[in-house]
């Protein structure tokens, strides 16, 4: 079964942390940036859970006027495949539109444009 965490703004996301620290840094071996954990100050973090154990995560940032970012986008990697990354985007982009949010942009490495694609996102 598939549950979910959210917290909002200034509310601590411990899972999302880690997910995050296993995929982009130990797995991707891409360094911690400082902007991450800036950023997340003033962001909604989704945590999903597959069996309570976190599986996947995302934020949703502000990206301009009537816009919002999705990004720290991952997926464990022996949880890929399943369709919980889909998943994953399509909750956010429903939650930034109950925020108001009129678009829903990604930052993707070249690697993930085909998926960003199938799922409606085109590269600016």
């Amino acid at each position: 079964m598939i549950t979910s965490i959210w917290t909002g703004p200034g509310e601590e996301n411990p899972a999302a942390k880690e997910l995050r620290r296993q995929v982009f840094q130990e797995e991707l071996q891409i360094p911690a940036a400082e902007e991450w954990e800036t950023q997340d100050a003033y962001a909604y973090h989704l945590v999903l859970l597959m069996n309570d154990t976190p599986v996947a995560t995302g934020r949703i940032t502000y990206g301009g006027v009537g816009t919002a970012k999705l990004s720290r986008i991952c997926v464990l990697k022996k949880y890929r495949r399943q369709g919980i990354g889909d998943g994953l985007v399509k909750i956010l982009d429903y939650k930034a539109s109950q925020m108001g949010m009129r678009y829903s942009q990604v930052d993707a490495d070249e690697e993930l444009l085909p998926f960003y694609r199938r799922l409606g996102y085109a590269p600016d």
